[in-house]
């Protein structure tokens, strides 16, 4: 993707968080940069200079706060949550703010599943009681093969007739639905952990304590400051490893490797396969 193009993506992406962070501050909830984002604040002072997308996380009271309150508070005008519980047609167990009139079209969903609109991914951050236990494993597990049916569903490349009967016979949504209850398994009572279940990466990962994100610091993103998890150095360290602050090799230095992007201005770029 040319320099040109990823820099108008960042700044949308930019404005998208800016309305977000303009609603949590107004309401008192958390939230946190995360992943790639985080790891670009800490290395670049903003976005990793090849990647195409924002993360950022709230624990799960805090993100259920922002659904409530953001959908009457947001500015309609521009921009819209999607979440499985507010669109039917919606099958990732976390939220995504599109910006309207604009379009993101993954290479590998179909058609049919299109998410169209520039986003910014907000991540719930659910309890867990231990790092390693029994049964965060068996939500792990769980999560992990409602995944690989919703992908599945949603996979545009060719099919054997096994997968293509299995993918006729699932509800995205309904699994993401799924999904999410079994995040909240352990959110009742006390913890001390936070776990990331929509994350790529797995438990040894993304299972982190709390008092590593709370309460948050500031980090400077694209020349604006914004939240980060308290100890910041120990959640990059544990995601990328002890040399979080070397450039990998030009190799893996990829985007998502979108088909179309088209911009509010109704500027459009489509990309080959």
């Amino acid at each position: 993707m040319k320099k040109e193009i990823l820099n108008k993506l960042h700044k949308t992406q930019v404005e998208i968080l800016d309305e977000i962070v303009k609603i949590c501050r107004k309401n008192e909830i958390n939230y946190f940069l995360i992943g790639g984002t985080l790891l670009g604040a800490k290395r670049h002072k903003g976005f990793i200079p090849w990647d195409d997308d924002l993360d950022i996380a709230m624990p799960r009271k805090d993100y259920e706060k922002f659904l409530k309150i953001a959908k009457q508070e947001i500015n309609n005008d521009r921009f819209i949550i999607d979440d499985c519980k507010g669109n039917k047609k919606y099958w990732q167990p976390f939220a995504k703010v599109r910006m309207k009139n604009t379009i993101y079209q993954e290479r590998f969903v179909k058609e049919s599943e299109i998410e169209n609109g520039i986003w910014v991914d907000i991540f719930p951050l659910d309890n867990t009681k231990k790092e390693n236990s029994s049964t965060l494993k068996l939500q792990w597990k769980i999560i992990l093969s409602l995944r690989k049916l919703t992908l599945n569903k949603v996979n545009s490349k060719e099919k054997n007739i096994f997968k293509t009967i299995l993918a006729l016979i699932t509800n995205a949504n309904l699994n993401a639905r799924l999904t999410t209850i079994i995040m909240k398994m352990q959110n009742k009572g006390e913890s001390k952990y936070f776990m990331n279940f929509g994350s790529q990466y797995g438990i040894k990962k993304q299972v982190h304590p709390k008092d590593k994100y709370l309460p948050a610091k500031e980090l400077e993103f694209e020349g604006k400051r914004y939240n980060v998890p308290n100890d910041y150095e120990y959640v990059l360290k544990k995601i990328y490893g002890n040399n979080y602050m070397e450039l990998p090799p030009e190799e893996k230095r990829v985007t998502h490797n979108p088909m179309k992007i088209k911009f509010e201005d109704g500027e459009e770029y489509k990309f080959e396969q």
